[in-house]
């Protein structure tokens, strides 16, 4: 932070630095610069020159110099105690202004895009954290657990399951600023989506759990059947194929909002060993596979995406019933019976790949994670780690 005896000969090039990001940004341009050098000194209460050369400046360093404009503002105010509320809104002003508006971001997401869905997701993901939204990277964790109370803690610290699923994300919430530190998201911005004429908003978590985690939420909040969810998921990974999307939870009519969730990660369920295949005879070009996992798996496989679908809507209607699927070698049927699913798809390098678990909720009870994430992450040791693992969880939920 910037002290009393120092700031008079920082806060020019604080200034001077900021604005070169804000430009860098794509909301402002060079002929922007003395607007916002003059708004930057009315905001912070700064009232000495800018002399200061314009640098290269690396744009990761802004939420650093908003936190310097905001101990800059409370400094000249002479407010010597300053709650969290009161600071978290003057930073968030001050990001805000960095941040470029709705339909900018938006523009330049699908010039991006026309390059790469990539290139285009990486530009917005790198805004998230130049502006402060993204507080908290994700990543797998990377040791080996043994036992169901140090899954739940190490997936989903205390906490974390209020926060993924507040409403902040909703579309009625973009730019608004609440009274709690929790709520104050002005400079958070959404990329405006149609799946299938419906309006849905993509964001970047602010909590990250997993790399570039995120969720892809509707405007309009409405019922799902299985047939739209698993269109919607075909729909995701073709708009964005470097990345796995996930349903949030597992009923087959639920509310649309916070509805869907993905990230970059390579997950440790694309490594589950087999337990059986299973071929029907209807949908030869399809592959059916039952893994070996805590609770009941199935991976399909398919190069046409469409035969995929079909064949997952088929199987999992069909097993949700109580009926037993497959040939005279191998079938294929639930032990207990289980109403609810967790989707998750992606694309492979052999073509399209769901995994659908059933689950209870005693599953969700015992292991509670973030929608399909709980059932389908675990932690990112070895093989022989994630084998001992299930074997010890082995018995505890319902098996095929």
């Amino acid at each position: 932070m910037v002290t009393k005896t120092n700031m008079t000969d920082q806060m020019g090039q604080v200034i001077v630095d900021f604005t070169t990001i804000a430009i860098q940004t794509g909301g402002w341009m060079e002929m922007d610069r003395l607007y916002l050098y003059n708004r930057l000194k009315t905001m912070s209460g700064y009232s000495g020159e800018l002399s200061q050369p314009v640098h290269a400046i690396n744009a990761n360093e802004a939420p650093e110099l908003a936190a310097q404009l905001t101990e800059c503002y409370f400094q000249q105010s002479k407010q010597d105690q300053v709650s969290e509320v009161e600071w978290k809104k003057k930073l968030v002003d001050f990001l805000d202004l960095l941040t470029p508006p709705t339909s900018v971001v938006n523009a330049l997401f699908a010039k991006y895009y026309a390059k790469s869905p990539k290139e285009a997701t990486d530009y917005f993901y790198q805004l998230n954290k130049i502006t402060g939204t993204i507080q908290k990277v994700g990543e797998l964790i990377d040791e080996p657990l043994f036992d169901k109370a140090q899954f739940k803690a190490c997936i989903v610290p205390d906490g974390a399951m209020e926060k993924a699923f507040d409403a902040d994300y909703r579309f009625d919430m973009e730019g608004s600023c609440g009274a709690t530190t929790e709520e104050i998201h002005t400079n958070r911005r959404m990329i405006r989506m149609n799946l299938q004429g419906e309006s849905y908003g993509f964001h970047y978590l602010s909590d990250e759990i997993l790399a570039e985690e995120f969720t892809v939420i509707a405007e309009k909040e409405q019922s799902l059947s299985l047939h739209a969810k698993l269109s919607h998921l075909g729909r995701l990974v073709e708009l964005f194929p470097h990345y796995f999307v996930a349903t949030n939870n597992g009923n087959n009519q639920e509310r649309v909002g916070d509805q869907y969730r993905g990230a970059s990660d390579p997950l440790p369920i694309y490594q589950a060993s087999t337990k059986f295949q299973c071929k029907l005879p209807f949908f030869p070009e399809v592959a059916v596979t039952a893994l070996n996992w805590p609770v009941p798996v199935l991976r399909i496989q398919a190069t046409n995406q469409h035969a995929l679908l079909k064949t997952a809507e088929y199987v999992i209607k069909a097993l949700q019933q109580g009926e037993q699927i497959g040939d005279a070698n191998n079938s294929l049927h639930l032990a207990t019976a289980s109403k609810d699913v967790l989707l998750l798809a992606r694309k492979s390098d052999s073509g399209h790949e769901l995994y659908v678990a059933f689950h209870s909720e005693k599953t969700l009870t015992e292991v509670q994670a973030l929608g399909a994430f709980g059932i389908l992450v675990m932690p990112n040791a070895s093989i022989a780690d994630h084998k001992r693992f299930i074997q010890q969880l082995n018995g505890t939920f319902h098996t095929f």
